[in-house]
């Protein structure tokens, strides 16, 4: 009895060995969890920007309690994007954005900082859920964005 035990148990270890598949954890590097990070927090931007836009132009209907969820998001979401810029992830060829941020980094976090102000605002206005007050102020705060992304990103 002993014997047929060792053997299954011996068997059970090999099968469990053969089986088992080899992972090879590889651990992301701090510049590649920078960009996974401002990646994932753009897209909750657009994510929440898009409804909004389509509401804002009249392709679907004004919903202010959608309106006004979607702007707080944005403005919870943006001062999240300044502290994934770190040098590190200048990486050319892996994100749009340009070399010219850490070239630049004061006038890039003054941009950054207008755009944080510009959601907050924004958020505040959404609330209120007047749509000829919104329309206005979705207008400055993609103004915002565009500033931005017209001094650092590549198309």
């Amino acid at each position: 009895m002993l014997n047929r035990r060792s053997l299954a148990v011996g068997a059970l270890v090999a099968l469990g060995t053969l089986a088992a598949p080899v992972v090879v954890a590889q651990q992301a590097s701090p510049a590649d969890q920078a960009i996974t990070y401002r990646k994932s927090v753009y897209q909750v931007i657009l994510w929440n920007l898009g409804p909004m836009g389509a509401m804002v132009q009249g392709r679907t209907p004004f919903d202010a309690s959608t309106f006004a969820r979607n702007a707080q998001r944005i403005a919870t979401m943006a001062p999240m994007l300044s502290e994934a810029y770190v040098v590190e992830s200048a990486t050319p060829g892996k994100t749009r954005a340009k070399a010219e941020i850490w070239k630049n980094k004061a006038d890039y976090d003054k941009l950054m900082q207008d755009f944080v102000t510009q959601t907050a605002s924004f958020a505040n206005v959404a609330k209120g859920g007047d749509l000829a007050k919104i329309r206005p102020a979705f207008g400055q705060m993609t103004q915002t964005c565009k500033a931005c992304h017209d001094k650092y990103r590549s198309e």
